[in-house]
């Protein structure tokens, strides 16, 4: 494996991880990945941690965002979910497939055909490997991420997406595939920063994710800008723009008439 000169020093990416936790408090880990074009580009400690079921790349995903283990999926490795592979570039969408939401959705084939394209996907068998660790671990390899994932509320999404914005001046954009949330993966790597998705149901099928999680993913370029100008401006999370605790207690509100003493 060759070493990344785009790694500015050693430990840059935990503290990268520790000042994005205390300013935004993500949930769990922010799940950064790697793309490798062959097998033998892997470092032999990446090998380790392959991908030993056919999990699908959105249990990956929310895996390494719970419990912070790295995880190895590899082209020629079985994947538990069509979608994801065909996202990674790993394997073209099954024509058993189509048949199938033809059978249960009463789809035809040329709308599922449409779902398909409508999935961003890297090229096929353009690479033979992903790793999936959380950001901090990526110092250990000496490597740029390809981009980094958050689980995030509505809130800190918005703290993230200001803060990008108010670095860049350009204005995100983002696009709704609603079977395919793992499609965030294949738009990072194809440069799509910052990009914000709300899980799909496969995702919260497998990989129980719950109604308050959404997906914001950024290319580590924007993650740096995003983070020095949250540190900029002092802004966090949660936001100090609540007004009302700043203001007496409305004297006709029926909780103030329970809650009043006696002037």
């Amino acid at each position: 494996m060759k070493d990344n000169p785009a790694v500015q020093a050693k430990g840059e990416f935990s503290d990268l991880q520790r000042r994005i936790n205390d300013c935004i408090k993500p949930k769990g880990h922010p799940v950064a990945f790697k793309f490798y074009r062959s097998e033998t580009d892997l470092d032999e400690r990446m090998i380790g941690h392959l991908v030993r079921t056919p999990l699908a790349l959105c249990q990956v995903l929310k895996l390494v965002n719970t419990y912070g283990i790295p995880e190895l999926m590899v082209r020629e490795n079985r994947q538990g979910c069509a979608m994801g592979a065909h996202s990674m570039g790993f394997s073209l969408m099954p024509e058993e497939l189509c048949a199938a939401w033809q059978l249960i959705y009463g789809m035809e084939p040329r709308d599922f055909e449409r779902i398909a394209k409508d999935i961003l996907s890297l090229p096929p068998n353009e690479h033979a490997a992903a790793f999936f660790a959380p950001l901090r671990t990526f110092d250990d390899f000496g490597v740029e991420p390809d981009g980094v994932v958050f689980n995030v509320n509505g809130t800190q999404a918005l703290l993230l997406l200001w803060a990008t914005y108010v670095s860049t001046m350009e204005k995100p954009t983002f696009s709704y595939n609603g079977n395919a949330a793992c499609e965030i993966v294949a738009a990072l790597k194809l440069g799509r920063s910052p990009w914000l998705v709300i899980p799909c149901i496969g995702a919260r099928s497998l990989a129980s994710t719950q109604d308050d999680e959404l997906w914001f993913g950024l290319g580590t370029k924007h993650l740096r800008l995003a983070e020095r100008s949250l540190a900029r401006f002092s802004m966090s999370y949660p936001p100090a723009v609540e007004q009302g605790l700043f203001v007496p207690p409305l004297s006709e509100h029926i909780i103030t008439k329970l809650i009043s003493k006696t002037q």
